[in-house]
């Protein structure tokens, strides 16, 4: 969905964008006589050609995490010994780190690929999509931004698809609005170029109009002389994506345990806390998608020790009088940041959005006053309000902020 300028790179160039999978030996015990997690499994993970399904190894890092000869805690507490370390109360086939949306993403297919999973996914919050889920803007994009061949432009094109049809198939919010790259200076004309290049490369489908014809699509566009449409552009309701996805998860067998945080791994096994309890998990495959904290959870594992997420707020102003503005329309970009700029968006409701801001804070979940003066100032003027982000609902309130674009 919208951008969210908060991840950072890979600490290792080979190690592929997938290195919060890990898997371990020692779990991998077979129930009721089932084989382990065969690769087509998990399809696109990947590991090295050398490996067994369950050796405990960081995929595509090759590192040995298991810390001991082979036979591990969890073995050793299904014989009845602790093992010197914490014995798990519970096994799983796979075992996600925070119930986001790509942590239940994950969860559910690999349910669907193999019923016979025991999938559980840990979320620390009592509900889904209180932090970057359901914290930004719910723009699909259409993937033309991105270098061809790479991984966020087909991500972006097929991600794009795929929730269209998946908001259409379970009835939910959907805005089909499309998109207007819309140049704001001369000299942006060979960006544009590079744009529609990249666009028509990755497979998507967008159109060069000229300023009538951009005009016919959202007479608000001002057009110099040309623009570039991309219809696959719509806007969402990312909270409620994040809702259907862990109801579906939730109807095909996944573990969704609300309210139990990752509290640190020891000895092959997940630590969890949950209110004053703590907890222990065996796992076949630990996959790391914990959002904003994903570098403290793998830094918990031994790597990632040189990177750490800044995260940035993005605040934005709602038109609270009518404005004629149907279709999202965004500035040509500076390529040379991961940044989309100042934009008109559309939400899933209707209303009408500019901005983002694009704010370092002071913390991972600070989302009120972020430690800084964010008070829109001059900024906001007769008919807009400086609010919390494109998305409406109970749960925001005015001086709220999300993060997105």
């Amino acid at each position: 969905m919208g951008h969210v300028p908060t991840a950072s790179p890979p600490e290792h160039p080979c190690v592929p964008p997938q290195n919060g999978l890990f898997h371990s030996e020692d779990s991998a015990v077979p129930r009721s006589g089932r084989k382990p997690l065969e690769p087509k499994g998990l399809a696109g993970l990947g590991r090295g050609a050398d490996s067994s399904p369950w050796k405990n190894r960081l995929l595509g890092g090759g590192k040995d995490l298991s810390g001991d000869d082979g036979g591990g805690p969890a073995r050793a507490a299904a014989a009845g010994d602790d093992g010197g370390g914490p014995a798990p109360r519970a096994a799983a086939d796979l075992l996600v780190i925070g119930g986001g949306i790509v942590g239940l993403t994950v969860a559910l297919e690999a349910k669907q690929r193999d019923r016979g999973l025991r999938v559980v996914v840990l979320e620390k919050e009592a509900e889904v999509a209180l932090h970057a889920s359901g914290r930004n803007s719910g723009v699909l994009h259409a993937g033309l931004y991105y270098p061809p061949g790479s991984l966020k432009a087909r991500f972006a094109r097929d991600g794009c698809a795929r929730l269209t049809e998946y908001c259409l198939e379970r009835g939910l919010a959907i805005r089909r609005c499309g998109k207007l790259i819309v140049p704001t200076s001369p000299g942006q004309a060979a960006v544009l170029d590079e744009l529609l290049r990249r666009g028509r490369a990755n497979g998507v489908e967008l159109h060069e109009v000229d300023r009538s014809s951009a005009r016919e699509l959202d007479p608000a566009a001002r057009v110099e002389e040309r623009a570039l449409w991309v219809p696959a552009t719509a806007s969402v309701d990312p909270a409620a994506v994040t809702r259907a996805l862990a109801a579906d998860a939730r109807a095909a067998g996944v573990e969704l345990r609300t309210g139990e945080a990752f509290a640190g791994w020891k000895d092959g096994v997940v630590l969890t806390r949950r209110g004053g309890a703590v907890g222990a998990w065996s796992a076949g495959y630990v996959i790391n998608a914990a959002g904003v904290h994903a570098d403290t959870v793998a830094r918990a594992f031994g790597f990632g020790a040189g990177y750490r997420i800044m995260p940035f707020m993005g605040r934005y102003l709602r038109a609270t009088v009518p404005v004629a503005v149907t279709r999202h329309i965004y500035p040509v970009p500076d390529l040379r940041y991961p940044f989309l700029g100042v934009h008109f968006t559309v939400a899933v409701d209707g209303s009408v959005w500019i901005g983002p801001t694009a704010t370092p804070v002071l913390g991972r979940e600070r989302y009120g006053d972020a430690g800084f003066d964010v008070d829109a100032g001059p900024v906001a003027g007769p008919g807009f309000d400086a609010d919390a982000g494109p998305v409406a609902g109970d749960r925001l309130r005015p001086g709220e902020a999300v993060s997105g674009a």
